[in-house]
């Protein structure tokens, strides 16, 4: 529907997992919109990454959290969305 939109999403040879994707989309929506400071953000981010990791533990499909920043800086340069 949105072919442009498919370009964020693709890291390397796979596609970004749904939780990473999830875990981004809500960092972006708290920062851009809500007005939440990178410091909070940075703490979402955390907080998130880590339970991602512990829920992915049980699957059978190890989930990669390497590929989300610690910083919700390097996640708006990404997304080419510095304010």
């Amino acid at each position: 529907m949105y072919p442009f939109l498919e370009s964020y999403f693709r890291f390397g040879n796979g596609s970004l997992h749904p939780a990473h994707a999830a875990t981004m989309f809500l960092v972006l929506v708290l920062t851009l919109l809500c007005g939440t400071s990178r410091k909070q953000a940075g703490f979402t981010l955390v907080v998130l990454n880590q339970m991602i990791r512990w829920l992915g533990q049980n699957d059978e499909q190890s989930v990669n959290t390497t590929i989300l920043p610690r910083d919700p800086r390097t996640l708006l340069q990404y997304f080419d969305l510095n304010p």
